[in-house]
């Protein structure tokens, strides 16, 4: 993957004519009246061809990022980050390089189950240099990402204000600039902040809902399957709270196939895994098994071995409801062997109380 990346780097860069015109001056001389006369007509091709490159990039990077592989994403970024330096690019581009990486770090952090770290310092200095470009877009984006960042430390902290704070100022830009999708992501994001609050009320929940569905419309008519999938997938939330399970599972199978066939495996097994938690509440204990499994199968074949460790606890939950004990003893010895691959010692003794809840003998 690193080589592919290598060449796709040097094959990128060749599109911006800096490496390509380098090799063709050494090759072939140029008297200076020709080039100068050449100049006149590359630079304004040169500029429009970095604007290209760069939107190619950030692009590709989100994809990799989707196919839920955040280190091929920096791989990417971190090849071609000299490339952006040249005097064909915008100040904004470099920037916003500087934003995805911070963005891939993050989701590496949340992956894995841990604090954003200096992600969020990180962070606020970017949206402080995107303040001061012309580029509303890139502001805007960046703020968003820091909201996301803060909020995500508030599950640490406590301290939900900042994110939502920084969620209603990427929203007013959005707004200004009629970026439809950004507005649906954002009054998502203030919708997490409502239904995550450290102690929400029935009014805060309420809210959240309200948001959730502003953000679900304007994802529908304008064809936002990556939102859509976010707003059900938490409208489904709110109802399972509120004892709503049929209404909860039409949202998360709505939210599962949108993620499947966008190819968003980076969320994707937990789409798997909503699902079999309200099977479980009705006590449909197969089903909640077969996606259990489903959800853990999609987390291995992503390597995303954190959500499969959760998967298999919860197969081996489901497998104890109906009393086999020894399918249940199975998968909890495999979560608690993933676990201590991973070095989590908390999943490891999660693993080990739920080994121990289970009777010595087969009955």
């Amino acid at each position: 993957m690193k080589a592919r990346l290598f060449f796709l780097g040097v094959a990128l860069l060749a599109l911006s004519g800096t490496h390509a015109t380098a090799k063709a001056t050494a090759a072939k001389p140029i008297h200076v009246a020709d080039a100068s006369r050449a100049n006149v007509h590359v630079r304004p091709a040169l500029k429009q061809g970095a604007d290209e490159f760069a939107r190619s990039l950030f692009r590709l990077s989100e994809s990799y990022l989707h196919a839920a592989t955040p280190d091929q994403a920096v791989q990417l970024l971190e090849i071609n980050r000299a490339l952006l330096e040249g005097k064909e690019f915008a100040a904004g581009d470099r920037i916003r390089l500087r934003l995805q990486l911070a963005r891939m770090a993050y989701y590496k952090h949340t992956l894995a189950g841990s604090a954003p770290g200096k992600t969020v310092a990180d962070l606020d200095a970017i949206v402080e240099d995107a303040r001061a470009t012309d580029d509303a877009g890139l502001l805007a984006d960046a703020t968003d990402a820091l909201g996301l960042a803060l909020y995500v430390q508030a599950f640490e902290d406590g301290q939900i204000d900042p994110a939502l704070r920084r969620f209603r100022e990427a929203y007013a830009l959005r707004k200004k600039l009629g970026d439809r999708r950004g507005m649906s992501e954002s009054l998502f994001h203030i919708g997490l902040t409502y239904e995550h609050k450290p102690e929400p009320t029935a009014e805060d929940k309420e809210s959240a809902r309200k948001y959730y569905e502003q953000s679900l419309k304007i994802a529908k008519a304008n064809g936002y399957k990556r939102e859509m999938s976010y707003a059900h997938r938490h409208l489904g939330s709110l109802l399972q709270d509120g004892g709503k399970l049929e209404a909860a599972l039409a949202h998360f199978l709505k939210s599962h196939a949108l993620r499947r066939e966008i190819g968003y495996f980076l969320y994707l097994p937990p789409a798997s895994a909503a699902i079999g938690e309200v099977y479980m509440e009705m006590k449909d204990f197969p089903k909640a098994i077969a996606y259990f499994r489903q959800a853990y199968q999609e987390a291995a074949e992503s390597k995303l071995d954190r959500f499969a460790a959760m998967y298999l606890l919860r197969t081996g939950d489901a497998y104890k409801a109906i009393n086999d004990n020894a399918a249940a003893r199975q998968h909890y010895r495999e979560a608690q062997e993933l676990a201590s691959k991973m070095n989590d010692r908390g999943g490891v003794e999660q693993a080990a109380g739920k080994l121990e809840s289970l009777p010595t003998k087969e009955e």
